[in-house]
């Protein structure tokens, strides 16, 4: 427990949705973890695309006093760019696990099955009343869903029933609010997991697999990176970040 004289610091977190309910899952018990410090957190949360330009941005301005550090979390991809940018430290990072992107259904609407093939999602997509999904140009669940409804020739037709939101946890937050019966979602594995009132009905047939891998690495510049590179440690670490990581819907190919 801190005291009244316990230094306060800041720990800046800009993540993809995808890790969002880990992420808030696992800040508690590291925070136990640094009983001497009053420690915060500064979570930005949302499509890898956003993400990204919210911490080059940042990382333009001079940091907050108290900062003392940044953990970027995104797809491995955008993290490779990022350090060969030079803003983030190549030797902080860390895969966290793999997600799985996959179709959601209010949690016991049993008018949708699982669609193994690929004719069978088509028709539960074209019977679909209205389809929730993230951000089709910067997440990477949004990108990689119209892709597949552009491989089976449903985009134009469904385009006007597909209600974007930033992020997944967005889209699926509404899809649980709204409860539409017949009402189908799309992103991220985790980000559904984590929102109650809908589940994982099934992932995308064999030939749309999609398996992300999420990494964390810290800011390389105007920061000192040691609490940073602690917390990526902890949440790539064992007990209790490995058991949230694996409720959520992480997983290690």
């Amino acid at each position: 427990m801190t005291t009244p004289n316990s230094p306060h610091t800041a720990l800046r977190i800009i993540s993809a949705g995808a890790a969002k309910g880990l992420i808030h899952d696992v800040q508690e018990p590291f925070a136990r973890t640094l009983p001497h410090l009053e420690l915060s957190f500064d979570n930005s949360f949302g499509a890898v695309g956003a993400m990204k330009d919210i911490f080059k941005a940042e990382g333009l301005q001079a940091p907050a006093q108290d900062l003392a550090g940044v953990v970027m979390i995104s797809s491995e991809s955008i993290l490779l760019e990022l350090t060969k940018e030079g803003l983030l430290d190549a030797a902080s990072y860390a895969p966290i696990g793999w997600v799985s992107t996959a179709v959601a259904r209010l949690e016991g609407d049993d008018s949708i099955q699982a669609m193994p093939k690929e004719e069978d999602l088509t028709h539960a997509l074209m019977h679909a009343p209205i389809i929730y999904a993230p951000d089709t140009e910067k997440s990477t669940a949004g990108i990689h869903f119209k892709k597949v409804l552009m491989a089976l020739q449903l985009w134009t037709p469904l385009k006007d029933r597909i209600q974007n939101f930033p992020n997944g946890a967005a889209a699926m937050g509404q899809m649980a609010k709204d409860h539409i019966k017949g009402a189908l979602g799309c992103t991220q594995v985790t980000e559904i997991n984590y929102t109650p009132g809908v589940e994982v009905i099934s992932l995308l047939p064999k030939r749309f697999e999609l398996n992300t891998l999420y990494s964390a690495a810290s800011a390389s510049r105007g920061h000192q990176p040691a609490l940073a590179n602690d917390f990526i440690r902890f949440l790539c670490g064992g007990t209790p970040a490995k058991e949230a990581r694996l409720s959520g819907g992480f997983f290690d190919l």
